[in-house]
């Protein structure tokens, strides 16, 4: 007796796409939450090699996106340290 693994194969893809895109819209909202509250303050800035960075107006402090970077706040965002 052969079992068909279509039903599950199709599940597993649902589930693996709704993952991908559950990360994708969390991290877009969180970014246009933090960029909008302060349209004036942060600057969005991405280089040719689609890293991302973000600028700090009112500090002058600049930010590099990577998301494979666990601070103890868990953030994304990693500090450049200019001085």
């Amino acid at each position: 007796m052969a079992k068909s693994y279509l039903p599950v194969g199709i599940i597993v893809l649902v589930v693996m796409a709704s993952f991908v895109l559950g990360i994708a819209v969390g991290f877009s909202v969180n970014l246009g939450s933090s960029l909008f509250a302060h349209p004036g303050r942060y600057k969005l800035i991405i280089r040719d090699d689609n890293s991302m960075m973000k600028f700090d107006s009112s500090s002058g402090k600049l930010w590099i996106y990577d998301p494979a970077h666990k601070g103890s706040e868990e953030s994304p965002w990693i500090l450049i340290d200019g001085d």
